[in-house]
Formats: structure tokens, sequence, C-alpha cells
């Protein structure tokens, strides 16, 4: 890696020293600024992640709770109906409800 060194004077101001660096170098300081932006970006999403998942950290299993318990009541009231209308009560009041309905024509 070499640097090369010159001199710049503009008129009226005083000369003074400037460093250009080789191709090497300017290859070397793009790389680190890509990786560097990259890495940026990578933090930036993981940070945007973390913040939402804190911010919805309490209420996280809340709707997943609620489905279950609306999925118990259900299948509870989905067994009493069953056993009701399997009785034979009501199958005969059913029954007959249906035959009358059906004679009407």
């Amino acid at each position: 890696m070499s640097i090369t060194t010159s001199t710049i004077a503009a008129p009226g101001r005083p000369a003074r020293c400037v460093t250009a660096p080789s191709a090497t170098l300017r290859k070397q300081a793009r790389r680190e600024r890509r990786t560097t932006t990259r890495v940026g970006r990578v933090a930036a999403r993981a940070r945007a992640r973390w913040g939402r998942a804190v911010a919805h950290g309490r209420d996280a299993g809340l709707a997943t709770a609620e489905y279950a318990v609306v999925l118990i009541a259900a299948v509870g009231f989905a067994g009493l109906l069953l056993v009701i209308l399997s009785s034979n009560e009501v199958r005969g009041t059913l029954l007959g409800l249906v035959q009358r309905a059906l004679a009407v024509g």
C-alpha cells in the first residue's frame, strides 16, 4: 500500500499537503463503508424487531389463550347438546315435529 503525497496551492491561499491513497486503499475503504452500512441496516432491523417484541410482549399469547377457552366452551356445549338430543323424550318430540311438518302438504 502506497500513499502519494502532493502539494496543492490555490491562488491566494497557502500551499497544503494532500495525500492521495492508492487504489488498494480506496477499494478497502469502499469495502469497509459497504460492510458498515450493511451491518448498520441489519442492526436497525434487529432493533426494530426487538422493539416490537418488547412492546407486545405481555400480550403475546393472549389471543391463543382466548381461542383455547372458546374452543373448550364449544366442545362442552356440543357434548351437552349431544346428551340432550339423544334422550328419548327429546328424540320423540323432534320426530313428532318433523312428521307434522312433512304431513302439512
